[in-house]
């Protein structure tokens, strides 16, 4: 979705695609909409909020229980083993064979805890504080696009004063040359006004330096590169701040991003008081598990063997045991000492349970345990941890406080910057008309030989200068503006007298 809507606005701000085409436009809105999607400083902020909704799902997280399963196999080569201070061959068992093992193991276990009651509203709390850190960037992102963008426009605005003074210093050489042809001027004021029209021409040049500088830091803020032929399109207007500044101050205190962020760091810094005070709750814990191994013996024939041995001494002891019992007076019955023999179905069974590795597991009876612990005593550390969670809180008190007194002050600030702002604009456009009526009198009086071509130049220097401070008088009220909006923290409709 939002690289549609990055794709859409940047398809209508620079449309590329037809060769021999018009620059492309950008408005003051489509900029501030292409940086949200497209600033890397800010997208990374906005990974931001994943991780902290992850955080809050691990804390609820927390009261599920935990599974897990594992297995293992492992080889024993043959060889005389070690049996106790004995080996094999000490004891009659000769040489084992290579072994095959194999095993697996499954369990579930819940563990609880006061500290994880806590943790949930803490991790809220964390997420809100993050959440209100991301609306803070994107509010700062705004104010340095709006700050940027205004900067081109009055880099624009200044190419255009300055084609307008190269345009009346032409005039000027103009008129001069007029009056020398008819030997009314010197050649001297001829010459200076050419100097005159030569230095235009340099402010010329550095103005349009100057404003493609700021079309390439804006397309930096921006996050995009749409070349520095696009046009700006927003036009800005001077009109008189009619806001009063208690309402300001208000939405300020009652909305502001950072405020939002102090106050959700307060709350995440209490749920730490609760979770320090938990550690003296007790802890439950529940698990359950089953096993399972099987084994193989490189050799069949080793235990065909083993198995013969054994039923040859089981019959040997039967044997002797018919012995007693024929001495006896009554004598007991005989036992059945010629079952006890290997037969070919015993050796295909042998033989068969030798075949269950790997998978073929013998199951180990399930086992539960639960357990109840209780901290009594864990010397000081316990009390440390609440008192420093709860001066932790305070102090996140106190910073939301220093927060709030902060902003007030900023908006009371920039709403006072902004009425200065909108006086000196007064003044400077009722400069900027005596100037040039003072130019244009000038101007005729040179013309017809009633004044000096210095009286002229230095009106037109006036002008130049009464120019520039109304095109700075203009952007330093709309600086004071975006100034104003970031001490709100939003945008502010423009009042309606």
């Amino acid at each position: 979705m939002r690289f549609a809507r990055t794709l859409a606005v940047a398809l209508l701000v620079y449309p590329s695609a037809a060769p021999a085409q018009e620059p492309g436009t950008l408005t003051l809105a489509e900029a501030i909409a292409l940086a949200r999607s497209n600033n890397p400083e800010f997208l990374a902020r906005l990974n931001d909020e994943n991780v902290a909704s992850w955080g809050v799902r691990s804390a609820y997280g927390s009261f599920l229980p935990s599974a897990s399963v594992g297995g293992s196999m492992s080889y024993q080569g043959g060889g005389e083993a070690l049996i106790g201070g004995f080996t094999g061959g000490e004891l009659g068992l000769g040489e084992t064979p290579a072994y095959y093992f194999s095993n697996f193991s499954a369990g579930v276990s819940l563990s609880l805890s006061g500290t994880d009651l806590y943790r949930v509203g803490q991790q809220k709390a964390a997420r809100e504080a993050v959440l209100a850190d991301v609306e803070s960037a994107e509010q700062v992102l705004v104010t340095a696009v709006t700050r940027q963008y205004l900067a081109a426009l009055r880099g624009r605005d200044a190419v255009e004063l300055a084609r307008k003074e190269l345009d009346r210093a032409q005039i000027n050489l103009s008129l001069a040359e007029a009056r020398y042809a008819v030997q009314s001027a010197t050649i001297i004021e001829t010459k200076q006004a050419e100097v005159e029209r030569g230095r235009a021409e340099v402010e010329l040049v550095r103005a349009r330096a100057g404003h493609d500088t700021e079309k390439l830091r804006l397309l930096q803020r921006i996050g995009m590169d749409l070349g520095r032929d696009i046009q700006l399109t927003t036009s800005v207007e001077v009109f008189e701040p009619a806001w009063r500044v208690e309402s300001l101050v208000a939405t300020a205190l009652g909305s502001h991003p950072q405020l939002a962020a102090s106050r959700a760091g307060l709350e995440s810094a209490r749920a730490g008081v609760g979770m320090a005070r938990s550690s003296y709750f007790p802890s439950v814990s529940l698990s359950a598990g089953m096993s399972g191994y099987t084994r193989r013996a490189g050799s069949d024939q080793y235990l065909i063997d083993q198995a013969t041995r054994s039923l040859a001494g089981a019959r040997e002891q039967c044997l002797f045991t018919n012995e007693i019992f024929s001495r006896l007076d009554p004598p007991l019955p005989p036992q059945p000492c010629g079952e006890l023999v290997l037969t070919d179905a015993d050796r295909a069974d042998i033989i068969a349970q030798n075949r269950q590795f790997p998978f073929d597991f013998e199951t180990q009876p399930l086992s539960m345990s639960l357990g109840v612990t209780l901290p009594v005593f864990q010397g000081l550390s316990r009390q440390h941890q609440v008192e420093s969670a709860a001066a932790q809180a305070e102090d996140a008190g106190h910073r939301l406080r220093a927060e709030e007194l902060r902003i007030r002050a900023d908006v009371e600030t920039a709403y006072l910057t902004l009425e200065a702002a909108h006086q000196a604009h007064g003044l400077e456009a009722r400069n900027r008309e005596l100037a040039e009526d003072q130019l244009r009198l000038a101007r005729e009086r040179y013309r017809v030989g009633s004044t000096s071509f210095l009286e002229l130049m230095e009106a037109e220097t006036v002008m130049a200068r009464a120019d520039r401070a109304y095109l700075l008088s203009v952007y330093a009220f709309q600086e004071a503006l975006a100034a104003l909006e970031a001490a709100v923290g939003q945008n502010l409709a423009i009042p309606q007298n």
